[in-house]
């Protein structure tokens, strides 16, 4: 089971445009769920928090991958882990930020850390960084469910 979930990028976009890239890299990855957060009623048919913590709280039971900048590497001290080097897990939920914030505040000590190394260090936003967390776990892994490992997908 992949879970996603994502913070609305407030005062970029319009909400019901980005919903559309959130779910259209939802479907080309086969991702089983995505959960938005921070603000609610824009579709129907999507489950939506308040904000991240709520939504951890109401999934305790699955792993969590944090997606964090690297600029919040001084706050999570040594538990970062580039994405090039990372074996994502069968199961899981991948928790982004957006271009304003992470989420480093809700990270406990059995949490996963990655970050996405760029060139210049910049901050991505949450989709953008969704569409290349999918990518780097298809790269690795292919389609292939059945693969033999403890980390795969």
């Amino acid at each position: 089971m992949i879970i996603v979930v994502g913070k609305w990028e407030k005062g970029w976009m319009e909400p019901r445009v980005e919903i559309n890239q959130w779910l259209q890299t939802m479907k080309a990855y086969k991702v089983d769920k995505l959960i938005m957060c921070s603000i609610k009623n824009v579709r129907g048919d999507l489950e939506e928090y308040n904000d991240i913590g709520e939504c951890l709280n109401a999934y305790e039971d699955i792993q969590k991958v944090f997606l964090e900048p690297i600029k919040n590497n001084k706050i999570i001290s040594n538990r970062f882990i580039p994405l090039t080097e990372f074996n994502h897990p069968k199961d899981c939920m991948y928790v982004f930020g957006n271009s304003a914030s992470g989420n480093s505040n809700y990270i406990n000590k059995n949490d996963t850390v990655v970050y996405i190394p760029t060139l210049v260090n910049a901050d991505l936003w949450g989709i953008v960084a969704f569409g290349i967390i999918m990518y780097d776990r298809l790269v690795k892994y292919g389609s292939n469910s059945n693969k033999k490992s403890n980390n795969f997908i």
